[in-house]
C-alpha cells in the first residue's frame, strides 16, 4: 500500500514525497527523505508500513526538536491513519495520506526548490503529483423544467420547489402590502452571512522593524503563517549578525493572531524583557530581542 508525504505552506511548500514499506526523514542526505533545514535533526524518525497491523507507523528517532502527529508529541511509534498532519520540530507542517491499493504513485520525489507544475489534460488543468482534490462545496444549482407547481431548483438528486417569495397579506383601505412574515426563505448556499459595519473585520499588515542592525533600521513585512528568522541566508528573514542562530527563531501569522517561538537558538529570544520558554503571543507594539539583535512588532490597519 503505497503512502504520500507532501507539504501545502510555509517554507517547504511543494515539497512531496512517495512511501512505499519505509523511508527515514532528516537532514542527512543519506535520508530517503531529505530535509534541508538546520532545526531537523540529522536521523529525525522514520515511516514503515507494518504488515501485521496493516497500517503505517511512524517513529520518531530520538530528533532534537521532536515529531508530532495531529498536535500531539510522538515518543517511540505512532500507527498513521489515512489521513494525517505530521509537524516536524515543531515548525513544519506535512499532510500524511494513506493512498488506495493501484494508485498511481512516482519513485521521484519533488525538490524543496522546485513546485509542482500544471498541465493542460483536455479541457481541465490538473497539478503533478496532486495528492487529492478536495470534493466540490456549494454546486451549482440548476433549474429543472417547469411543471405544474411552478418552477423547480434540482441540487444533486434532491428536487426542491422554491416557494413563491413576497406572497402578500389580503389588502386593507389604505394598508400597505407586507411580506408574509411565517414564510420560509431558501438559504443562500456558498456565502457567508453579511456583517454590519462595526463588526466587519479589517485587513491589516504585519511589520518587523529592525532598529540596531549594522545596516540601520530595517523593516519586513511578515507572511500568513510561519517566518523563520535566522543567520542562515536561506531563512524567510536571513539577519546578518552573529548573535543570531542560523534558525534562531519563528514569528507565526495565523487569521490575525501572531506568535513567536525560540527555535533553541544559542543566544535566546525576548519578548518584553521576558525569555521566551514557548510559543508566546505578541500584541502591536511589542518588543522583542533575537540574540542582540532589538526589533518591534508594527500592526497596520488597511
Amino acid at each position: 500500500m503505497p503512502a504520500r508525504l507532501f507539504c501545502k505552506t510555509g517554507q517547504m511548500a511543494g515539497t512531496s514525497f512517495d512511501i512505499f514499506e519505509e523511508a527515514s526523514i532528516g537532514k542527512n542526505p543519506g535520508n530517503a527523505i531529505h530535509l534541508q533545514p538546520n532545526i531537523i535533526s540529522g536521523h529525525h524518525a522514520r515511516i514503515f508500513f507494518d504488515k501485521k497491523t496493516q497500517c503505517y507507523v511512524l517513529e520518531d528517532l530520538n530528533s532534537r526538536n521532536g515529531t508530532r502527529v495531529d498536535g500531539m508529541r510522538v515518543r517511540g511509534k505512532e500507527k498513521l491513519g489515512k489521513l494525517n498532519i505530521v509537524t516536524f520540530a515543531n515548525v513544519f507542517d506535512f499532510i500524511f495520506q494513506s493512498l488506495p491499493e493501484g494508485a498511481a504513485v512516482s519513485s521521484k520525489k519533488t525538490p524543496l526548490t522546485e513546485k509542482p507544475s500544471a498541465q493542460k489534460t483536455s479541457s481541465h488543468t490538473v497539478m503533478d503529483d496532486a495528492p487529492f482534490v478536495p470534493p466540490e462545496l456549494g454546486k451549482k444549482a440548476t433549474p429543472a423544467a417547469a411543471s405544474a407547481d411552478g418552477a423547480k431548483t434540482v441540487l444533486g438528486d434532491d428536487i426542491f420547489p422554491l416557494p413563491k417569495l413576497g406572497k402578500s397579506a389580503p389588502p386593507k383601505s389604505g394598508a400597505e402590502t407586507v411580506l408574509d412574515e411565517n414564510i420560509n426563505l431558501p438559504p443562500v448556499l456558498g456565502k457567508a452571512p453579511m456583517r454590519d459595519d462595526a463588526t466587519r473585520q479589517v485587513s491589516s499588515e504585519v511589520q518587523l522593524v529592525f532598529s540596531n542592525l549594522k545596516s540601520g533600521e530595517r523593516t519586513v513585512t511578515l507572511k500568513e503563517g510561519e517566518n523563520v528568522l535566522g543567520r542562515a541566508s536561506t531563512s524567510d528573514i536571513p539577519v546578518d549578525d552573529s548573535s543570531m542562530s542560523r534558525a534562531h527563531a519563528v514569528i507565526i501569522v495565523r487569521s490575525g493572531k501572531i506568535t513567536v517561538k525560540d527555535l533553541g537558538s544559542k543566544n535566546g529570544t525576548l519578548l518584553n524583557n521576558e525569555k521566551v520558554t514557548v510559543e508566546r503571543e505578541v500584541l502591536p507594539n511589542a518588543a522583542l530581542m533575537f540574540g542582540l539583535v532589538k526589533a518591534k512588532l508594527v500592526v497596520i490597519q488597511k
